[in-house]
């Protein structure tokens, strides 16, 4: 059998610089849907954010996986093969990642909606998913180009395949929700100013 040690690490090295890149789209999107809160508060507004702390879980494990074990365990193993062949090569670090945090609900008990601020943040967040299923498509693609055959590697395999279903399935979600949620606060708002001009 032959395997080429340095091609292996090169590989470790691009899924942790693609995944890194993946926990900047990922950041960017929780940052900005945080950041909301200034001019959207409520009971939508925590409707909304509920559907982001349902999937955080998901994210930060893919994110460990990619940008840490998966990187570090492919590093070894040509380590491991540069040595026994006499060329011994430096190992791959796991990179650091961004833990993406669970977001805090705004106060039930105040209301406030901007449509347009909500709208422009809705097509950043959009983008910035867009953007992270094609960096997981990557990772999955330059990981499965690995010439590596072992029960380890099946199972970094599942995980990958688990993780980036459960997470495009969320995406696709919150996206809905994030237009359901919009329209309802726009609601609720109309309703509030109706009700107060009354008698008017």
């Amino acid at each position: 059998m032959e395997v080429d040690y340095r091609a292996m690490k090169a590989k470790a090295i691009e899924i942790r610089e693609l995944g890194t890149s993946l926990n900047g789209e990922f950041s960017a999107a929780w940052e900005s849907v945080n950041g909301l809160r200034a001019t959207w508060y409520g009971v939508r507004y925590n409707t909304l954010i509920s559907f982001f702390n349902k999937t955080t879980d998901a994210v930060n494990g893919i994110l460990t996986l990619v940008v840490c074990t998966i990187p570090e365990q492919l590093g070894t193993i040509a380590k491991n093969y540069s040595i026994v062949d006499g060329d011994p090569i430096s190992i791959v670090e796991p990179g650091p990642i961004t833990p993406i945090e669970k977001l805090v609900d705004s106060s039930p008990a105040r209301m406030a909606f901007d449509q347009g601020t909500a709208e422009s943040v809705k097509n950043g967040v959009i983008a910035n998913f867009g953007s992270a299923i094609d960096y997981m498509e990557k990772i999955l693609n330059t990981f499965n180009s690995v010439d590596w055959v072992s029960e380890a590697r099946n199972n970094y395999q599942a995980k990958l395949v688990g993780l980036k279903g459960e997470i495009v399935g969320a995406i696709e979600t919150i996206k809905s929700q994030f237009t359901t949620t919009m329209e309802e606060a726009a609601t609720d708002m109309q309703n509030a100013e109706n009700a107060n001009n009354v008698g008017q």
